[in-house]
C-alpha cells in the first residue's frame, strides 16, 4: 500500500523517526530501497529528520546509502543541510562519499552555518 504523499508507510514511519514501527514494518518485508514521493528512499526521510537510530536500523538491513532523491541529493545531503551532525558521521563511516559530493556537501553545511558539520567533512578530505 502507497499514500502518493507520504510514500509507503515505511516511509511515514521513518519520518517521524517511530524506530518500533520501523522495525516491525521492516521484519513484515516492508521493502527499505523503495522510493516514493520525490524518488525519496526511507533513508532520505530519517535522515532529513536527524533520526539516526532509524538510519542505523536502515543501514542494517542494507539500505542503498547514495541513493538519489528527484533533486539528485542522496541522504547525506539531507542531513548536511538539517545540521544533523550525528547521521552525517554515521552516514560517512558507512561509506557515503565526499568525494565528488564534497564541495556541494560542504557548501550546504556552510551555508547553513552548521560549524560541526564543517569540521567532520574537513577531517574526512572535502574542500
Amino acid at each position: 500500500m502507497q499514500d502518493h504523499s507520504l510514500g509507503t508507510p515505511l516511509h511515514a514511519a521513518c519520518l517521524g523517526g517511530h524506530i518500533d514501527i520501523v522495525e516491525l514494518l521492516v521484519q513484515r518485508g516492508a521493502d527499505v530501497n523503495m522510493q516514493g514521493s520525490k524518488h525519496c528512499t526511507a533513508l532520505h526521510l530519517a535522515s532529513s529528520g536527524g533520526h539516526v537510530l532509524v538510519v542505523k536500523l536502515l543501514l542494517e538491513k542494507g539500505v542503498d546509502l547514495n541513493a538519489l532523491d528527484e533533486a539528485s541529493d542522496t541522504p547525506v545531503h539531507l542531513a548536511c543541510a538539517g545540521g544533523h551532525s550525528d547521521v552525517v558521521e554515521l552516514l560517512l563511516k558507512k561509506g557515503a562519499s565526499v568525494g565528488v559530493q564534497g564541495k556541494q556537501l560542504l557548501h550546504l553545511a556552510c551555508s547553513s552555518g552548521h560549524i560541526n558539520i564543517v569540521q567532520l567533512l574537513l577531517q574526512r578530505g572535502a574542500d
